[in-house]
């Protein structure tokens, strides 16, 4: 079976929270003085009301075997009649993972592109998301894939 992205279904939950759990992990680990070491974002309980419902849209990538090796969380944002913001639609990427076992293969730009088609595809004019200062692999990662710096959110640590 070759790589296929898709919405995912409720027996995929139990694939999906280990990808999560890598992220909180490395955000736990990294910013002690932030996250609870771990926390997931989003509860077990959360991503099936997301699959179930909506809210956030959930894909998974699966592999040859159809096991699942990546996971993108993202949803569509609009700006109507802002004040300062000019009228427009977003695909916000608020979690991606790829399994580490499948990193450097591929597995990342091919959630990358389909977040891109599924923006297009839903009237959206680009994609954003966060990505921390010390996730240096994440935000090369993204560089590679033609992502650009928006804006820089800094800090003084008191």
């Amino acid at each position: 079976m070759s790589k296929i992205i898709r919405r995912a279904i409720m027996g995929d939950v139990e694939y999906i929270m280990p990808l999560l759990s890598e992220v909180a992990q490395l955000h736990g680990d990294n910013r002690k003085d932030i996250f609870h070491n771990p926390t997931l974002h989003y509860s077990e309980n959360e991503i099936k009301g997301f699959i179930e419902n909506g809210g956030l849209n959930v894909f998974v990538l699966t592999g040859e075997v159809d096991e699942i090796t990546g996971v993108l969380l993202c949803k569509i944002q609009e700006n109507k009649n802002h004040s300062v913001l000019l009228d427009s639609k977003t695909l916000w990427v608020e979690d991606t993972c790829v399994s580490e076992a499948y990193r450097g293969k591929g597995h990342g730009k091919m959630l990358v592109d389909y977040a891109k088609k599924f923006a297009r595809d839903n009237g959206c004019s680009r994609v954003e998301l966060n990505v921390w200062a010390f996730n240096k692999n994440a935000r090369d990662f993204y560089e590679s894939q033609g992502m650009k710096g928006q804006r820089t959110v800094m800090e003084f640590e008191l």
